[in-house]
């Protein structure tokens, strides 16, 4: 083969190579929803955006409710409203997107996730425990719960063209603190709690608390823009 012809052709392969290694990072935009609020103990709506920027993901979901009678002639839980915001960071362990992804991944992840939120909950017939330790039962009240938690995620996004399912577990602390308002016919209590539905699942100790906190759940979303 002609030495000039054969020096034509490396250059050539060698430019295709250098050219594909040079591509910009993958730069997308992304929305999604959360359809598993939907069916939660206490329902709420949640979407969300995705930017993904080489190799790392940035989300911001915000969810919100309002049922002021959502549970009818319900006594426990007549009503509530909620709000939250989740920003999080996440670092995919592919370096580049798959053919016909979209420019978004379909890779497993790591993800930093910070949760604040906002919870009234309107109930009648119930007791608390004050910051003071005194146990007291009322008629109706606010409870007002706020919350900062923060979690380590792992989780898998797989993507279709442009559609993607993200799935996910994280593990971290939550940090609540619990408040009643609105108190109306308030009594304080002189029988053994242990026999009485103050202890239940249901948070009702004013105050701060740290404890472990668990998230799950899966996001269904769809690339937008070029």
């Amino acid at each position: 083969m002609n030495p000039r012809l054969t020096l034509l052709l490396i250059f050539c392969t060698l430019a295709q190579v250098l050219g594909a290694q040079e591509q910009p990072d993958p730069k997308k935009w992304g929305i999604h929803i959360t359809p598993a609020g939907l069916v939660n103990f206490y329902p709420r709506f949640r979407i969300g955006t995705q930017y993904v920027s080489g190799q790392y993901g940035y989300l911001l979901d915000a969810s919100y409710a309002n049922f002021p009678s959502f549970w009818g002639g319900s006594n426990y839980r007549k009503g509530f409203s909620y709000i939250a915001i989740r920003p999080e960071i996440r670092r995919f362990l592919t370096s580049r997107p798959e053919i016909n992804s979209g420019g978004f991944y379909t890779s497993d992840y790591w993800g930093l996730e910070l949760d604040l939120s906002h919870f009234p909950l309107f109930i009648r017939e119930d007791a608390y425990e004050d910051t003071d330790g005194e146990q007291y039962s009322f008629d109706e009240a606010t409870r007002l719960r706020r919350q900062l938690a923060v979690h380590i995620k792992y989780g898998t996004q797989r993507v279709y063209n442009k559609v993607y399912i993200d799935l996910f577990v994280g593990v971290g602390l939550r940090l609540r603190h619990l408040e009643y308002q609105d108190i109306s016919g308030q009594i304080l209590r002189f029988d053994n709690p242990a026999e009485q539905p103050l202890f239940t699942i249901e948070p009702k100790r004013e105050g701060w608390t740290l404890r472990p906190s668990l998230t799950l759940g899966l996001r269904l979303g769809i690339g937008v823009g070029p």
